[in-house]
């Protein structure tokens, strides 16, 4: 693609060259062609970093430009009358390209110089989705506190129209959310990526993502160093907090038998801590399964380090449980959960 749109500027500048009647207009529009296709080759040399979803329609529409101009260049040859806006009009548009390619070699390579980088031309009749697009950019590539602003700022648009959620979900923005719940350097940035991660908890597409990103932290439960295992809880405790639809799929998924031991673990207080809330908050869902496993790794007085934590409100109720498979054992649907 950026092949094509290179030979395709080059013949527009060429096409420029060669005018003679409008020849300033045209010199213009040789200039801003020339420019254009500088940026061009650069992004040809990097096209692995631009951040992809806005680099398509960029292109596109560059290309749309291109042969609009070239077309234009070309009417003159064959005495068709053209009137001078039509110049001043190609020479915006090929301004707005040149301004299309600079943002997005902003967005792929952002610093940290907390300032607003602001929409490209291209977004005049599209601005909000190249809002969403500029934030999933810096939960990419930004400062911690950068990426809690933009997953804030994410949570805040999908909570208020769902189409904006089914361009974040689109668009590939559940993956760098989970990102900053797993990486985050704050509590208030991973509570933050965990909310926003609970506005997408019907999307097909998006629990797919969220079970793997469970059951990549459940495996590092089983493996990985102390603070890994504690980290790995910790996820797993913002996602059930947020959704009961997140804690089934922890359930399903074979965690509570790892977070059970994670509990008895000796010189891990903090990933003790964490386990033990995700249990508490486990429990309500399914006290069956979590008293069953427990008979199998341990005691009952494992339980206890959970008995203090409080359980949140929209956990408390009653509620039957589900047939799941931990360990290779079915629980029967006629059980009843028991709230500590």
């Amino acid at each position: 693609m950026l092949a094509n749109l290179v030979q395709l500027a080059d013949k527009v500048a060429k096409a420029a060259e060669k005018a003679i009647p409008f020849k300033q207009e045209c010199g213009d529009i040789r200039s801003k062609v020339e420019k254009l296709s500088d940026l061009l080759r650069q992004a040809a040399m990097i096209t692995y970093e631009l951040y992809e979803p806005p680099t398509r329609h960029i292109f596109w529409d560059t290309l749309n430009i291109l042969n609009k101009a070239l077309s234009l260049l070309l009417k003159k040859r064959i005495f068709i009358i053209i009137p001078v806006s039509a110049f001043s009009k190609t020479s915006t548009k090929l301004q707005n390209s040149i301004g299309n390619f600079s943002w997005l070699f902003r967005i792929s390579s952002l610093h940290d110089d907390n300032q607003y980088i602001g929409l490209p031309p291209i977004a005049a009749n599209t601005g909000m989705i190249y809002h969403i697009w500029e934030q999933m950019a810096i939960l990419r590539t930004g400062s911690p506190k950068d990426r809690s602003d933009a997953a804030a700022s994410l949570m805040s648009l999908a909570d208020d129209i769902n189409f904006y959620t089914c361009i974040i979900i689109l668009e590939g923005g559940v993956v760098p959310i989970l990102k900053l719940m797993k990486e985050g350097n704050t509590k208030e940035g991973k509570q933050t990526a965990a909310r926003a991660i609970a506005l997408f908890v019907s999307d097909i597409a998006a629990d797919k993502q969220v079970v793997s990103f469970i059951c990549e932290q459940i495996s590092i439960l089983h493996t990985d160093s102390l603070e890994d295992r504690s980290d790995a809880a910790a996820s797993l405790v913002f996602l059930a907090n947020e959704s009961d639809r997140y804690g089934e799929m922890i359930i399903e998924e074979g965690g509570v038998g790892p977070l059970l031991k994670l509990m008895k673990e000796e010189g891990n207080y903090q990933g003790r801590e964490n386990a033990a809330k995700a249990i508490r908050i486990l429990k309500p869902i399914n006290s069956a399964i979590i008293l069953n496993t427990n008979a199998t790794i341990g005691t009952q007085e494992d339980l206890s380090l959970c008995t203090n934590i409080r359980t949140p409100v929209h956990f408390i109720r009653e509620k039957r449980i589900n047939k799941h498979n931990v360990f290779g054992k079915l629980y029967e649907s006629n059980q009843i959960s028991e709230i500590v």
